[in-house]
Order: structure tokens, then C-alpha cells, then sequence
């Protein structure tokens, strides 16, 4: 049995009897509890809870909310004393409450670590870093608000996700025209079935999904020619055969299948005159923040 009334503290359970609180504390720092087994600890603000044995999930006026399974995982707690093996790079909207695990960075002492983010759109993001330490326990993460500002669309390959290489990344921010021009279209499950009335039967299904057309002038570096530039954008993006993320400066976020490039280089051009214009088609084919999720290196890291 455990009876700690001057802290509030009660117990139910496998073996244990309930005392109600008779003087509880509201503002305590420090607790200990001895020779005992615990399966879950849940501390709350109120003190008039009615005595239940079913385990209740955090509530409004929860502070804690412990799970014990084999070691102690519980609560925000700093991992001193243990080793840090990995830096967790988490992203969330401004908006919302949960986070997304972008990737796990190998931990390394004394070791500068730059980590780029290229999938982010055109809003307010914070940003966390996480130490997580030799166990899975997850210490206190350092946090940041972002405001990410940039024109045009961009084609990356989430492989290449916290790394400068910018074989990983292609900008459609150019363009010979006045304006760049983006198509995108819904696709919907729709099917029409003629009636022996005026009107046809339309039926919608789940499916929905976005086509698209991306275009851009592209300038190769002085050591390269246009036709290598394309050969490389060929091998990065098309060859691969793999969903890439779409994003573009008016908000839009999307995974996408990219195929049918076309190219248009100029004809009877001096040497100093190289570039082309490329056109590609797209069909989205994932949730974004579905792969996000799936592809966050999370898994690779404990296995």
C-alpha cells in the first residue's frame, strides 16, 4: 500500500489499497517512493478525482503521465548521466501540436553538424533538435521558429535530405517568359451512368489526386554544357524511378510521381548562348506528411 496524504499522493491497483488524499499539496518539487513496483505514475492538478481503477489518458490538468516498461519512460527529463547516440531533427507547423521526425543524425562529440531542410513550404515552421540518448530516452529538445520565403517550385528527392549536394534539389525559379506558369489539376473517382430520364447518374469515389505540368529555364555553370545538365537532371530525378517532393512559393506540398521530361535547347546559337527550357509532367501519388513520417530515418537509426 502506498499513503503518502500530505503530498496527495494515492495508489489502486494489483495489491494495493486506496487512501484519498486528506491534505494535498498542491506545489511540490520533490517526492520519494520506496520499495514498491509501479506500472504508471499519473499526477494531476485536481485533488476531487474520483477513485477509479481504470487507468485514465492525460487529461487537461495532467503534469505527468508515466509509463515504466523496463527502464523509466516518463515525462520531459534530461538524459544526464547517459550517453547522447543520436540528434532527432523534429518539424511542426506553427499551427499545430504534433510533430514530424524529419532524420536522425548520428551523434559525434565535438563535431559541428549542419543539417539543411529543402522540403519545407512557404510558412512559419518551429524546429526542434532532440539528444536522444543510448536507451531511446529523448531529452529536452531546443527549439526554433523558422519563416521559410522562397519563389518558384522545386523538384527533391527526400534521399538527399539534410545534404547541401544540390543534385537532390531542382528549382523551376526560372523562366524566359514574363511569369512562370504552373498547371494543376484535380482528378477525382468520378463515374457517369446514362438513365432512361434527361439527366445522367454521376457517382464520386475516394480517389483523388493531383496532375501537374512544371517548367523553367535552366542555365548550366560555366564548366558545364546544357546537355550535361540535363543528362544529370535525368539521372537524379527520372532515373531513379522515385517519389519526389513538390513544393512551390504559393504554399503548395506534395509527393509526386515526375516523368515525360521535354526539352527545348535554341538552334544556330554562339557558344556563350547555352541553355534550355524543360517541361515535366507529374501525378501526386503520396500523403506528404505520410512520407515524411515513413521516410524519416527513424527506423534506420535503431536498427
Amino acid at each position: 500500500m502506498i499513503h503518502i496524504p500530505v503530498l496527495g499522493f494515492s495508489a489502486y491497483g494489483y495489491n494495493t489499497e486506496y487512501e484519498s488524499p486528506t491534505s494535498p499539496v498542491r506545489d511540490f518539487y520533490y517526492g520519494e517512493m520506496n520499495h514498491a513496483i509501479f506500472d504508471e505514475i499519473h499526477i494531476r492538478e485536481r485533488v476531487d478525482v474520483p477513485f477509479t481503477s481504470q487507468k485514465n489518458t492525460w487529461q487537461l490538468d495532467t503534469r505527468l503521465l508515466g509509463t515504466f516498461k523496463d527502464t523509466l519512460e516518463m515525462g520531459n527529463i534530461f538524459a544526464s548521466g547517459l550517453e547522447i547516440v543520436d540528434i532527432i531533427i523534429k518539424r511542426r507547423e506553427i499551427t499545430e501540436t504534433v510533430d514530424t521526425v524529419l532524420d536522425v543524425i548520428p551523434f559525434k562529440n565535438d563535431e559541428r553538424m549542419v543539417w539543411t531542410d529543402h522540403t519545407q513550404g512557404n510558412r512559419t515552421y518551429i524546429y526542434s533538435i532532440v539528444p536522444r540518448a543510448e536507451n531511446g530516452l529523448e531529452a529536452k529538445p531546443n527549439s526554433v521558429e523558422i519563416t521559410s520565403d522562397f519563389v518558384g517550385y522545386y523538384l527533391i528527392d527526400h534521399d538527399g535530405i539534410g545534404n547541401p549536394n544540390e543534385n537532390h534539389v531542382v528549382a523551376f525559379n526560372q523562366s524566359l517568359e514574363s511569369s512562370l506558369q504552373f498547371a494543376l489539376q484535380l482528378n477525382q473517382g468520378r463515374t457517369e451512368l446514362e438513365t432512361m430520364t434527361k439527366y445522367r447518374r454521376v457517382f464520386y469515389t475516394s480517389e483523388s489526386y493531383h496532375t501537374f505540368q512544371l517548367q523553367g529555364a535552366f542555365i548550366p555553370e560555366e564548366w558545364e554544357r546544357s546537355g550535361q545538365m540535363y543528362e544529370r537532371f535525368l539521372n537524379n530525378m527520372i532515373y531513379k524511378h522515385k517519389p519526389l517532393i513538390i513544393k512551390g512559393s504559393d504554399g503548395l506540398l506534395f509527393v509526386a510521381d515526375i516523368h515525360s521530361p521535354q526539352r527545348e535547347v535554341p538552334q544556330n546559337a554562339y557558344t556563350g548562348y547555352d541553355y534550355y527550357t524543360l517541361t515535366v509532367s507529374g501525378m501526386e501519388s503520396y500523403d506528404y506528411k505520410q512520407f515524411l513520417e515513413d521516410n524519416s530515418g527513424l527506423e534506420r537509426s535503431e536498427s
